[in-house]
Order: structure tokens, then sequence, then C-alpha cells
């Protein structure tokens, strides 16, 4: 055993006694595929209110070089439907394992950290560099929060791509960019196009950011989000990343569902 793994034996984790057993214990069970990820689970944590969060933020601060299964997008849910600034961090590492691929539940949890999130962003954009920042440089302009150092971030995109870059001064929707903007518009040019993007196409693309500038603050409204909904009622063990042992041991579980598992004789 790990210093992180559960401290209780694999068959004590009966989804009826989940309400008796820490979050912290269950979450990094099912890393370790010994239960399953469903609405008992979820339903179990949210039942606790915040003082859930301090375990689920301990959790998100572990190594998972020992995990078996994914959980950043349960954690990702659980901050979504219970935002916490000191999630930040969290956020910031996902991102930084697929900069370039962010997910759009990762996107509708950090929105309403608002300027709680533009420093960790700055700090993350600044170690990608352009090539990786897209999405980063996105979310920055996402926030609206006035920052000179996120127009410089979003100004340095118009110059690395410019689609790109406008696109996001667009949906910043500060002021102060539009003299850049025009200078960009009017410079535009065949070879200034990106791959991909006629001459036409950019100039359009510039020229709605710039009206976008003009266009009335829009009010942040969050998406509906049933956190539930996400997830099956129940939801067996990952029996494939069980070790022998540990499969032997389900069959003990006092889960009727859990012993239903089917073990064949190649997981034995």
């Amino acid at each position: 055993a790990t210093e992180r793994s559960p401290v209780r034996a694999l068959t004590s984790f009966d989804p009826a006694r989940y309400g008796e057993i820490s979050v912290l214990e269950l979450l990094r069970a099912a890393s370790l595929g010994w239960i399953g990820v469903d609405q008992r689970l979820v339903k179990s944590i949210l039942d606790r209110g915040e003082n859930a969060l301090a375990d689920v933020l301990a959790f998100s601060r572990e190594s998972q070089e020992h995990s078996r299964v994914d959980l950043d997008p349960l954690l990702i849910d659980l901050f979504r439907h219970s935002p916490h600034p000191e999630a930040v961090d969290f956020f910031m590492d996902v991102i930084r394992r697929q900069p370039e691929d962010v997910d759009d539940n990762l996107i509708q949890a950090l929105l309403p950290l608002g300027a709680t999130a533009v420093e960790g962003l700055l700090k993350l954009y600044d170690e990608l560099g352009e090539e990786q920042g897209s999405d980063v440089a996105f979310l920055l302009a996402g926030l609206r929060i006035r920052d000179p150092r996120v127009l410089a971030v979003l100004l340095d995109r118009l110059e690395f791509d410019a689609a790109d870059g406008a696109f996001c001064l667009g949906l910043y929707g500060d002021s102060a960019a539009k003299p850049e903007l025009e200078k960009m518009l009017a410079e535009v040019s065949a070879e200034d196009a990106e791959a991909g993007l006629d001459e036409d196409a950019l100039e359009r693309e510039i020229s709605f950011a710039i009206e976008q500038l003009d266009a009335p603050e829009p009010q942040y409204q969050p998406e509906p989000f049933d956190i539930l909904g996400e997830y099956p009622k129940t939801a067996l063990p990952d029996v494939d990343v069980l070790t022998d042992a540990e499969r032997l041991d389900l069959l003990q579980s006092p889960d009727a569902h859990r012993k239903s598992t089917r073990l064949n004789s190649s997981h034995l």
C-alpha cells in the first residue's frame, strides 16, 4: 500500500455505508478502481456540503502516480457544482497536462472563479508559450477581467495568430485593443492570413472583433449543471485495473451488485 491508499479494506467500501467513510478515502478507493464512479459516490460527497470540499481539495493536491482511474473529470464536476478559489491550482495542473484540448466542463468550472483564476492562467500562458497557449488565452479572454497583463497576452496573440488573437480580443471586450485591431485590419494581406483562411475571412474576423468592443458588456450567467445527471445510478468497480488479490476480495463484498461482477477465469 502507498501512503495515500485507503486505510480500509476493499470489502468495507459498501455503498450503503459510504456516509461513514471519509470523502478522501472514497476518492482514493475510486482512483484505484475499488468502487464505481456513480451517483451513489457523488451523492455521498454532495450530502456533506462544504465539509466535503476540504477532502476533495486534499485529494486534488495528492500525487496521482499510483492512481489507476483518472478522476480529473469527477473533480472538475465537483468544483463546477461547488466553486472554490483553492481549486485554481488543480485546474492549472489539468490544463498543463493537455493545454491544447481543454475540456468544456473545465471551462465552465473555471469561469465562476473570475479574478481568482487570472494569476494562475497568466503564469501558465508564460510557461506554455504561444504555440500551446491558445486555450489559456481563450480562458483569460472569457473571464473578462480588466488587467493590463491580460490585454498584453491577447495583443501578443494577435501578432502570433491574427484570427485567434482577434477572436480573443473581441471576446475580452476591452476598447483599449481597438487601435491594434484597426492597425491589423489595415495591414491584412493574403500573406498575413492564417493557413486555411483567405484574406476576406481574416478581415471579417478582425472587423467582427472591433464590433464586439462596442457591444454592451454581457452579464455572466453560469450554465445550469445537473451533476448527478452526468453519472450512472450505479457503476461497478473497474475490474480490469484490480490485482488478482483485489478481485478475490471483491467477491467477499457485502454489496450484492458488486458480487454480480463477472469475474471469469481470465481475471482470476
